[in-house]
């Protein structure tokens, strides 16, 4: 008897294995999030956008968000028509799409951030990291058709009947979990899918890699020693350097007046004049003279190690825990440099996945050149690799928050590293001086190519060298060598915000 039961009880563990906690690799659910039924028949972005921000902390109401938004005719650039009109298709009203909401959300403090394209991989990533997800759907995660429509910009786009946001909350074997319009329910993977990929797996959410630039800094008083005593020390402030919008026409002067000495029971802001001292560069007044940004970035004064705050770069700063793999093939450094920047993030992504999912062109901005398994050393269109654009949006399809850049500096690209994030970035060589070409793929758009271009992720930097991580080897290079190697493709990188 006790053999039989001992069988059974092996059964069972088979076809019922023990849930930890109720997570398994298989099912995620986040708890605490709570929908509300939307007001007017077209408000459902900013309802769902005000209940995403609720979980977090913030308050924004969904009429504060709907009269930010901007009125147009294309949901890519804003609202199009009115939110209590019936549901239609644009021109006629219809709703707005994740870029315009997140940057109303961005300019209230919230750190959202639009993602085209995330897919399904992506989205269960974001839910393991605790991220709930707001996505574009059909009507009640209904199937529908898409159609094509083109603005007065002239650049089409994808609309579809009954356009319509919720968010998701988990997931399991077979279903998606959903909140929509104050209910709670499951859909079927497959059917979710189907309805969030007809206006192209659109999505926004909240996450603490997002920075925003008009976050305020807390008052002095409370985290630092602006005023020294001892030395009768004060410091004066302009908010650009250099000052390309002549808002601060001289050093320490702004709505305010002349900046007063910042003693530490200095007002931060004014309410009067809207303003406040966040993001400005100060100066020691031994040191007024000289407005130079590297002035400004001494990371160290008589008060003592500035280097924390926004806007001053420390002379040296390195990231931990950042590890890099060897290339697979000769042309898969761009994949090899993100697979590891996802990782870094907590992100596991199969190198042959990701390469075989970047889109294919002549243009290395638009997609990857040539064979990746072919020789090194060529230029467009033979075998070359991808630029920065694509590699940045299929992390993002991979719910990596990456974003890629031009001409990024190199007060930039050190402020990154001092924040603990890596930098990928477009080199020639083994991080050397090379020689760009001007090359013009079929689309017309002339772009700089160069041999044996490549990709490497910066981890740290000094007074005199850079640390790069270039596939499985560390190493270090003069910071001339570095800027000269980087430049030769334009200062490319992709960051994660």
């Amino acid at each position: 008897m006790k053999k039989i039961c001992y069988v059974c009880a092996l059964f069972i563990l088979f076809l019922y294995p023990i849930h930890v906690g109720g997570q398994t690799p298989e099912s995620y659910m986040i708890d605490g999030f709570v929908s509300h039924a939307r007001t007017y028949q077209l408000d459902s972005e900013a309802q769902t956008a005000s209940d995403l921000a609720s979980f977090y902390g913030y308050a924004i109401e969904p009429m504060s968000i709907l009269n930010a938004l901007p009125l147009t005719d294309d949901p890519n650039t804003g609202f199009v028509g009115y939110y209590d009109d019936a549901p239609s298709l644009p021109p006629n009203s219809y709703g707005v799409y994740q870029e315009p909401l997140a940057e109303v959300l961005q300019a209230q403090g919230i750190p959202a951030i639009g993602l085209a394209s995330l897919g399904m991989d992506g989205l269960k990533n974001y839910l393991r990291s605790g991220i709930p997800v707001m996505c574009w759907v059909i009507g009640q995660t209904q199937s529908g058709n898409a159609i094509s429509y083109t603005p007065s910009s002239g650049k089409t786009t994808i609309v579809a009947q009954y356009m319509n946001t919720v968010t998701v909350v988990g997931y399991d074997g077979q279903n998606i979990t959903i909140w929509d319009n104050g209910q709670k329910y499951n859909r079927p993977i497959a059917e979710f899918e189907s309805s969030w990929s007809v206006l192209g797996y659109r999505s926004l959410v909240i996450d603490n890699f997002t920075e925003i630039a008009s976050a305020s800094i807390e008052p002095a008083a409370q985290n630092r020693d602006w005023w020294n005593d001892s030395l009768d020390d004060w410091w004066q402030a302009d908010k650009n350097i250099p000052d390309p919008q002549g808002w601060n026409s001289e050093l320490g002067k702004s709505d305010f007046g002349i900046v007063p000495e910042v003693t530490p029971d200095f007002s931060w802001s004014d309410e009067t004049f809207d303003e406040d001292y966040s993001n400005w560069f100060w100066y020691s007044e031994e040191n007024a003279g000289d407005t130079s940004f590297d002035n400004a970035s001494q990371p160290v004064s008589d008060f003592g190690d500035f280097s924390s705050y926004e806007g001053m770069v420390p002379a040296s700063a390195s990231v931990t825990g950042f590890v890099g793999y060897p290339q697979s093939y000769t042309l898969d450094c761009e994949t090899r440099s993100a697979v590891d920047l996802a990782a870094f993030y907590g992100i596991t992504i199969d190198p042959m996945d990701f390469l075989s999912r970047l889109p294919k062109s002549d243009d290395p901005n638009e997609g990857f050149v040539g064979n990746y398994w072919d020789p090194r050393g060529r230029i467009p269109p033979a075998s070359y690799g991808v630029y920065q654009g694509p590699v940045a949006e299929l992390l993002q399809q991979y719910g990596l928050p990456a974003v890629g850049y031009k001409n990024y500096t190199w007060e930039q690209l050190r402020k990154e590293i001092a924040s603990g994030r890596p930098v990928m970035a477009w080199v020639a060589g083994n991080t050397e001086a090379g020689t760009p070409v001007s090359y013009t793929p079929s689309n017309g758009n002339t772009t700089k190519v160069v041999p044996y271009q490549h990709t490497v992720v910066v981890i740290g930097y000094d007074e005199m060298n850079v640390t790069i991580q270039d596939g499985g080897q560390k190493y270090t290079r003069n910071i001339n060598t570095f800027l000269l190697s980087w430049q030769t493709l334009e200062n490319r990188v992709i960051i994660v915000r």
